[in-house]
């Protein structure tokens, strides 16, 4: 006579199934949505090499600024303007907030890339990085990492006095970065991860 599971049996059996998923699910989801943040450093860490070998050539950076010089125009990277997946248009490129930036003939006849591949200029939720000449530190009372990655600190009380400790007694700082806007692919909120552009 073949034995066979009893109901009771199958059930617990069940049971302990869905227990270990409820404690195994939270894990692997903070796990993928870690292994995202990291990815998204990266990228934008290859992508500040990248600004970086455009500016050895042109002596731009994207949308043909100035390096480090601020209220210049924002930028996706992925357009022709920032210069690095295909050859900038020669002229005068003007941002939302006013600032202006111009990509010369000479400029344009040094170029040298593409510096990165279409691919590489979008972030893991499908939105294109961005360009952000004087991103500000401090700025809708969360704070913004003095290094890379995501954004830290939201909502939190002590972030007015760090503000002031980091941007040397002022409330708002402005440095370049290049950023992801995150899952919510809304910019300058908490879930931002940017990287800040350096020479080196």
């Amino acid at each position: 006579m073949k034995k066979s599971f009893t109901l009771i049996e199958l059930i617990v059996v069940i049971a302990i199934i869905a227990i270990l998923a409820a404690i195994i699910a939270p894990n692997a989801f903070r796990a993928i949505e870690k292994a995202k943040i990291t990815k998204t450093i990266a990228d934008l860490k290859a992508i500040k090499t990248a600004i970086g070998a455009m500016y050895a050539d042109t002596g731009k950076f994207p949308s043909g600024c100035i390096a480090f010089t601020v209220n210049d125009p924002e930028v996706n990277l992925d357009t022709a303007q920032a210069g690095l997946v295909s050859e900038p248009p020669v002229g005068i490129f003007t941002g939302a907030t006013g600032g202006t930036c111009e990509w010369t003939q000479a400029n344009v006849n040094s170029w040298d890339g593409p510096y990165l591949e279409s691919g590489q200029v979008k972030d893991v939720w499908h939105s294109a990085y961005h360009y952000d000449p004087d991103y500000y530190y401090c700025i809708n009372g969360y704070l913004s990492p003095a290094g890379d990655g995501p954004i830290t600190n939201c909502g939190d009380a002590p972030v007015a006095q760090t503000c002031l400790e980091v941007c040397g007694g002022a409330f708002n700082c402005g440095f370049p970065v290049i950023q992801s806007f995150g899952p919510d692919k809304s910019g300058y909120g908490c879930d931002d991860i940017i990287v800040k552009m350096t020479l080196n």
